[in-house]
Parts: C-alpha cells; structure tokens; sequence
C-alpha cells in the first residue's frame, strides 16, 4: 500500500526507511529481516507487515514482497506475500512461515517488468513472479513495516490497528544475511546510508488519532548503513 502522511510530515502506516531519487532511477533492492513473534490481544484483529519494495513513496503505484505477523481473533498467523500494487496483495501459499525466521526478499526492473524474489533462509523455500506495471515511476526504495489497509463491506477501508510486534531488526547486523538493505541506483550500488542524506528518508509511524502518538520507531542504520531495527509503541490506529 503507499505511504500515508500525517500534519507533521510522519506517516500513519509506514515506519522504516526509504531511498528516493529521479523517475526510473532504482533498478533493485533488496533486505532481510527476522520474522518476529506477535504478542495478540484476546479480542479483535491486529495486522503488521514487514517488506521491501520499490515505488510508494510519493507514486501511486508499489511493487513490494515480505512477510506478515498478524492476530485474528485472539491467534497468530505468519506468512509470505507479494503485490504489485495497485493489484491487490497475494499470499504466497507455496511458503509456511514460523517466527524466527530469516528472510532475504529482492525487487528489480529489468527488460520492462518487475520481479519480486522471497526466500525463508531456515527452509531454503523460495517464491519469484513477474509483472508488468505501467505507472512505475521508479523513484524510491523502501524497507518498511506498515499497518495494511483491512477494508470491510460495511467499515470501508482503514489502517489496521498495528501488531504487538517488539522489535524487528533488518540487515546483515540482525540476520546474518550479506548484501541486503541496499539498492541500485543510477546503476550505482549502496547501503541505505550510501546515498547523500537529501535522498535518505526516515519514517515514523503514527497514530491518525489527536493527539497523535507514536506507533512504530527506527533505529539510525549502523553495520555500514545496511541495518537497524523498528521498535513498537502502540496499536494505533
């Protein structure tokens, strides 16, 4: 889904980091992060995704593969998915997910389509597919955990309330993965922090309430800019 701002330039259902730069600039990303346990509520409905991508920033479009840590009714449910939005998101049922797991996921452009990779380093299972999308302006990359929309027959669609999830940690510094949370752009490869500080941007998530409150904090990168971690601070929404 893309990016939500709020009055004070923060966003109601992202937090994490993007890289942004000229239209069609970035041809690949790719993170890793460590599938995290969610504490669920004995009622209701909780959801937090953990992802990579390229677009969403500030375009209408996002191609962007990762994991969820969701509670339903009261029990936890893990599991991979891809999207190309603005198609909807796709579970990817070929893949079972546990917590503690180590994923390493990829999105690039190439020969005019896009292409999504997964792998669950614990399992070795691996999910790619393809696609087409017009719109793409190619102008960010993102490593995120967000607060999907849920839309209802009735409730129309909003930001869901944001899973328990701790504290998530992406890169090499948290997963032992090499060469992850970094991108190509220009052609030219870097870390998140490898690029001029004008083009690295840092999301914290907050509540659309008032006062607004924080939902979800990043950690400033270290490992040479590739790692850090989100830390929750409330449901929200």
């Amino acid at each position: 889904m893309l990016r939500a701002t709020d009055p004070v330039g923060a966003s109601t259902n992202w937090g994490g980091y993007a890289v942004t730069g000229s239209t069609g600039s970035i041809t690949l990303v790719t993170a890793s992060w460590v599938v995290p346990a969610v504490t669920c509520p004995s009622t209701g409905n909780t959801f937090a995704s953990f992802w990579v991508g390229i677009d969403g920033f500030s375009s209408s479009t996002v191609e962007q593969t990762g994991t969820d840590s969701d509670c339903r009714g009261g029990a936890a449910q893990y599991y991979a998915w891809y999207e190309f939005f603005p198609a909807g998101s796709v579970t990817i049922r070929s893949m079972s997910v546990t917590p503690g797991d180590p994923m390493v996921a990829a999105v690039w452009f190439t020969s005019g389509q896009f292409t999504t990779g997964i792998k669950d380093v614990r399992t070795g299972q691996t999910f790619t597919t393809s696609a087409t999308v017009p719109a793409a302006l190619r102008n960010s990359a993102e490593f995120i955990v967000e607060a999907p929309l849920v839309c209802g027959l009735l409730t129309g669609c909003n930001v869901a309330a944001l899973s328990n999830f701790n504290t998530v940690g992406f890169g090499k510094g948290n997963t032992g993965v090499a060469l992850t949370c970094g991108l190509v752009m220009n052609g030219v490869p870097g870390s998140i922090t490898g690029f001029p500080s004008s083009d690295i941007n840092y999301i914290a998530m907050v509540s659309q309430s008032t006062p607004v409150v924080l939902k979800a904090t990043p950690s400033a990168p270290t490992s040479g800019g590739s790692s850090f971690q989100v830390a929750w601070a409330s449901a929200g929404p």
